[in-house]
């Protein structure tokens, strides 16, 4: 994604602009105790985006596949 900002748009627009740009979104890795899956999610503010195979309930992040146990998670440093 890039933003080009011209020279004579006013600062309001680019600080609105800025701003939509500074929404946190972490890539962690999730790995199923049950079923042993291994897959890449992305969350946005701390927040699961939205996918088929995962959830998120509180804190936790659990697999579609029927487990009852949380996923562990991985964040990349």
């Amino acid at each position: 994604m890039s933003i080009v900002l011209t020279e004579g748009q006013k600062t309001a627009d680019r600080r609105r602009i800025w701003q939509t740009l500074a929404v946190r979104t972490d890539e962690i890795t999730v790995f199923c105790p049950n079923c042993k899956t291994l897959e890449t999610l992305f969350l946005e503010d701390f927040q699961l985006m939205p996918t088929q195979k995962f959830h998120q309930r509180g804190e936790q992040i659990y697999h579609n596949c029927g487990s009852d146990k949380p996923c562990y998670l991985y964040l990349r440093l």
